[in-house]
């Protein structure tokens, strides 16, 4: 076999059967590339959680029609995540064809301990060298081969610190995330080296937000030292020409903030010439630096698309940082037909991308982070150790609004630290689906009654949690939320309440009433902040203990019109970038109107099956012709990318 995967696809050709059960405890099944090949083999994948909702969608999409003699559209393969398909109910137990999948049947040589706790996209790698694993299926010999052979991380050969921060610079900018079993093993074996007494190894080794304050507080000590001509044999060795050229990538992509001197140019003059792009002499001369640097590093990333949902988020955070620092610049004009073919060739890629993977993301596995926006509530529940906790939606929020925030956060309250993940909204993006999706924890297919309002979602919410253990009044929810932070006393002084859903609508009021485009609504966004209301937020709920993360509903995009569709009540909903209708024939009267060039349908992916999808497409909108407009429903990687992220103060 190729690859691990064949061991699971050989069982899914076509006909094979129309029901088939599978015992899957290490979530194979659920792995991108094999979600998106047996759905391309006719077979639509449910896992068997929520006796309700699965029902729901087993009686009307399957066994109705089976009992007709009718075919559905696809065959349906119900997993379950445990060894034991007897736990299915009898009448598919009766009716279905059996399997089961385990990692051990696959690898046999290793440790079950470690190997699952790898992540998927590491197997491919795994199943390639196992040939070459002559030792026994221990914990530690498994660790040692897995980061050798799968990692390349050669761990006896990293003795000295110029070692280990060239290591850890390598590992923290690509963003490899290790299974604590890995990361365990290396803080064992390097805590027994006395070169690394000096370095926060267990703080810094598995956090790349904690690595990265670490360097921040270390690189301002360096310059501080090399300006007065100090000598410090603690300083790190930033000056190891391995070290310099990540630290650069730091600075340039905003993972670092540069140094601000005061010293006078003489003494500027003395340093290195690597030193200047962590250190803020000139701010515009370093924002024009950044900025085209980090255009030539998303041109080099487009280079290499890869076909998976990872390459879009990583990239998502880099175009973020450079719309950011595009509005940032006084002399924007100059970069500007850049950035906008960089934008479009963007968009052009991830739509193409997205139309054939949006279904494979939908059933991702949630446990080491989120990848939509509805497993959000599935992860916080899983990893709250906290008594109390706080989703706070800023409804609207794209991206690059978010890079904004976290830099006025970053310079107004130091204390703050922040872990992110890009996630994906629903689409089409619009708050009634996408937002409803996070507070429901579900697909939308499961609240078609209520798929276009959102007055449903503190019962959803509510649902949610009691459905995790907890007792009504101990859920509470606010939307609406205006700039008073008075609002939330009543709520947060119940002595009872530990799980909170707010929504503030700040932002997604500014970017529908904006007439400057994205410069005006950014701009708008800066006032806001400097009004203090979400510092204030922030440390109310920080400071009465709870678990705070903050994430979006949908992004945004400035837009062009396209021309208008005018069809009155026809459609179901009619928003400037997408078209919904519940009749087939009127969607392809709006298309007709528009334009097959200018607009698409989507398939509804996850969605009711009686509502009919019309996008417009790149930088489109179904307004007047050449009007401008900042609006989100459609796909581009603006809109349907967002940030989550888990915001704490730094003891």
């Amino acid at each position: 076999m190729r690859n691990w995967r064949d061991y699971i696809l050989q069982h899914f050709e076509k006909n094979i059967a129309p029901l088939i059960l599978v015992a899957d405890p290490d979530g194979l099944l659920l792995e991108e590339k094999i979600l998106s090949e047996i759905n391309k083999r006719g077979f639509e994948i449910i896992s068997y959680s929520d006796p309700v909702s699965f029902r729901y969608i087993y009686e009307t999409k399957y066994r109705q029609l089976w009992d007709k003699g009718e075919k559905p559209e696809s065959a349906l393969v119900v997993r379950i995540s445990y060894n034991d398909l007897k736990r299915l109910p009898y009448d598919l137990l009766r009716r279905g064809h059996s399997l089961t999948f385990r990692l051990t049947d696959i690898f046999p040589k290793f440790s079950y301990t470690i190997i699952k706790e790898l992540d998927f996209c590491f197997l491919d790698k795994l199943y390639e060298v196992q040939a070459e694993y002559e030792g026994p299926p221990t914990d530690s010999q498994t660790c040692e081969f897995i980061l050798r052979k799968v990692f390349k991380v050669a761990v006896d050969l990293i003795e000295t610190i110029d070692d280990l921060l060239v290591y850890l610079l390598r590992r923290h900018y690509q963003g490899e995330v290790y299974p604590k079993v890995l990361d365990d093993y290396l803080l064992k074996k390097w805590q027994e080296n006395p070169n690394f007494n000096t370095i926060p190894l267990k703080k810094i080794l598995s956090s790349k937000q904690a690595f990265l304050a670490y360097l921040q507080t270390e690189w301002a000590r360096y310059v501080k030292c090399k300006l007065e001509g100090v000598t410090d044999e603690a300083l790190l060795p930033f000056g190891h020409p391995d070290v310099r050229r990540l630290l650069d990538n730091l600075f340039i992509e905003g993972f670092l903030r540069p140094i601000e001197v005061k010293s006078e140019v003489r003494e500027i003059e003395k340093l290195p010439g690597w030193f200047k792009a962590g250190i803020l002499i000139n701010k515009h001369d370093l924002q024009k630096k950044k900025i085209v640097r980090l255009f030539e590093s998303i041109k080099e990333h487009l280079q290499k698309v890869e076909d998976t949902y990872l390459f879009w988020l990583r990239l998502a955070g880099k175009w973020a940082e450079a719309q950011n620092l595009y509005l940032l610049l006084e002399d924007s004009l100059d970069f500007k037909k850049q950035f906008w073919e960089i934008g479009a060739g963007i968009n052009y890629q991830f739509e193409e991308w997205l139309k054939n993977k949006f279904g494979a993301l939908i059933s991702l596995p949630y446990i080491a982070r989120p990848v939509m926006l509805h497993h959000i509530p599935h992860y916080i529940a899983t990893k709250n150790e906290e008594e109390k906790l706080a989703l706070v939606v800023l409804d609207g929020m794209g991206y690059q609004q978010w890079v904004q925030i976290r830099n006025f956060l970053e310079e107004n309250m130091s204390s703050l630290a922040f872990a992110e993940y890009p996630v994906f909204a629903w689409v089409p993006t619009i708050t009634t689906i996408s937002r409803q999706a996070l507070f429901a924890g579900e697909v939308p297919f499961y609240f078609e009654e209520d798929i276009f309002t959102t007055t449903r979602e503190p019962i959803h919410w509510q649902k949610f949690w009691e459905n995790q253990g907890y007792r009504r009044h101990e859920i509470g929810y606010l939307k609406n939320l205006k700039d008073r932070i008075d609002e939330l006393h009543t709520l947060l002084d119940h002595p009872k309440i530990k799980i909170l859903g707010l929504v503030i609508n700040t932002i997604d009021k500014i970017m529908h009433n904006t007439t400057q485009g994205i410069q005006g609504m950014r701009a708008e966004i800066e006032i806001w902040l400097k009004r203090g209301y979400l510092i204030e937020l922030l440390n109310l709920l920080i400071g009465k203990g709870f678990c705070v993360y903050l994430t979006s509903d949908h992004g945004n995009i400035e837009c062009e019109g396209v021309g208008k569709i005018n069809e009155g009540i026809l459609a179901e909903q009619r928003g400037e970038r997408v078209r919904i209708y519940n009749d087939q024939t009127l969607l392809h009267m709006g298309m007709s109107k528009i334009g097959k060039d200018k607009c698409f349908v989507w398939k509804g992916i996850g969605l009711p099956e009686n509502i009919f999808i019309l996008l417009a497409s790149g930088r489109n909108a179904f307004v007047r012709e050449r009007e401008r407009l900042v609006t989100h429903g459609g796909m581009s990687i603006e809109e349907t990318i967002v940030p989550f992220v888990r915001v704490w103060k730094e003891r």
